[in-house]
């Protein structure tokens, strides 16, 4: 009992997030900065606090003062009930609201994008910014349905319930933030010169082949005509979009962040991101003598990993449409490749002349290290129990 009530206690103090002293010590210690959302440990909390509301009863239910006063004890438990209800229904129904079953259906706008079958990302601008003091019109007692509003205008993390890729920054491509922040200007120039100057290059580049924007906002002015109307979108479709994997004629190093990012919007005004990349490291084996006449044609089991089948008539960039991350490798016949930062944003590695296979794979170091401390683990927790075995055995022996 009291080890539980220490395990809720403690559980209960780590939820408190930055107003726990403990917890910004403790975030600077190897692996546990990488966990997000303290309240998480209200989890725990809520496991030993049922754990000993189970035990507490037991107790009360074998104790013999409670058949005497049976009566008594089941009018303070219907009154603690009725009381609960009010509380549901007039306090917490804001943190769980009862909903009806068509806040889970699919929004129009997402099935409408999940009818491509193709690989493609999604810029998507929600009708109204969304936040965690966000209420719906209403307020929730009258309108405990609210949610399905944020589900239909896509809002934060939403897309990714029904397998949208939103490219974007902040409020426009979820909360969660970018673990290399010098990429976040990319994303933002590119959602910005999208929606202000009608410019989809940079979003092209980036794999983005719908946009959706509020149907009722005009000062929304993208070029053509809108593919759909879905619920409170208009979804404008780019041609434009580049693909899961190409490959570029010509690099260029360029250092620095700033100039990097300068070059990277002078190419795509220029409409040469197709031909010329910059890149982070020197990439000599990339002479650009001539067009690379490159054919792809790329395998994807999983997210975490990519099966490209090249063949190319010299020396060329392959560019991965994925976001750059220090947990991703790359291989070229099964022999490790240099991975480079492509654009600012992207990834990419040097693909010889000919006929090769390159795949790319995530897998960063705290996975492999994970996987050896849960091995070890396995292995000691089965070992212990061999030993437990072997010692009952022999004791019956005796």
């Amino acid at each position: 009992g009291w080890t539980l009530l220490g395990l809720g206690l403690a559980a209960l103090w780590m939820a408190m997030g930055d107003t726990n002293p403990l917890y910004h010590v403790l975030r600077f210690l190897p692996g546990f900065a990488d966990f997000r959302v303290p309240a998480r440990w209200g989890l725990i909390f809520t496991f030993a606090a049922a754990l000993l509301a189970g035990m507490g009863w037991e107790r009360i239910a074998q104790a013999e003062w409670l058949t005497a006063r049976r009566g008594r004890m089941l009018a303070a438990a219907g009154l603690i009930a009725l009381i609960s209800i009010v509380d549901l229904a007039r306090v917490d129904y804001t943190l769980a609201p009862i909903s009806s079953p068509k806040v889970y259906r699919e929004p129009s706008a997402a099935a409408a994008l999940r009818a491509d079958h193709t690989w493609w990302r999604a810029l998507v601008v929600p009708p109204e910014p969304v936040t965690a003091s966000w209420i719906p019109k209403g307020g929730w007692f009258r309108n405990p349905d609210g949610w399905a509003e944020v589900r239909s205008a896509l809002a934060l993390d939403v897309p990714q319930s029904y397998d949208i890729r939103v490219v974007g920054w902040g409020l426009l491509g979820g909360y969660a933030g970018f673990s290399h922040f010098a990429q976040a200007p990319f994303f933002r120039d590119a959602a910005v010169t999208a929606l202000e100057r009608a410019d989809l290059s940079l979003l092209s580049l980036s794999g983005v082949k719908y946009v959706l924007v509020s149907r009722n906002d005009s000062r929304m002015n993208l070029p053509g005509k809108p593919a759909a109307y879905a619920g409170p979108f208009a979804i404008y479709r780019n041609a434009g979009a580049f693909p899961r994997v190409f490959a570029v004629d010509r690099v260029e190093q360029i250092v620095d962040r700033d100039q990097a990012g300068a070059a990277v919007r002078s190419l795509a005004a220029e409409g040469n991101l197709r031909r010329e990349a910059v890149v982070s490291e020197p990439l000599p084996e990339i002479a650009g003598k001539g067009p690379a006449d490159a054919s792809l044609v790329y395998r994807e089991p999983r997210p975490e990993r990519v099966i490209v089948q090249a063949k190319a008539a010299r020396e060329a960039l392959l560019v991965l449409n994925e976001r750059y991350d220090n947990g991703w490798r790359a291989y070229c016949d099964g022999k490790p490749a240099r991975l480079v930062e492509v654009d600012t944003a992207l990834m990419g590695t040097a693909l010889p002349r000919g006929e090769h296979e390159i795949e790319f794979v995530y897998r960063p170091r705290g996975l492999i290290i994970g996987r050896a401390v849960s091995l070890i683990s396995l292995l000691v927790i089965l070992g212990l129990a061999a030993a437990g075995l072997g010692g009952k055995r022999r004791g019956r022996r005796y």
